[in-house]
């Protein structure tokens, strides 16, 4: 092992992106105004994950948040 080097552990319970990503979509579509707290509680993930995804998808063109913060919603695209 090179110093500094992290080294990677397989945890069992972990989703594959793909799956966490289809998840993630579905529980939007099906609750726009969720919570980013409701959304990483549901999902079982760390919320820094969960930011990662959610601009991953902004920046894709599938996710758009509309209104303030407070009060808004979600929107899946395409």
């Amino acid at each position: 092992m090179i110093p500094g080097q992290k080294v990677r552990t397989e945890n069992p319970d972990r989703k594959p992106k793909i799956e966490l990503v289809e998840q993630l979509l579905q529980l939007i579509q099906t609750t726009p105004k969720i919570t980013q707290n409701e959304m990483v509680r549901l999902l079982g993930i760390a919320r820094s994950t969960l930011n990662v995804h959610i601009d991953a998808l902004k920046k894709s063109g599938r996710l758009r948040r509309v209104g303030p913060d407070k009060g808004g919603h979600w929107e899946v695209i395409g």
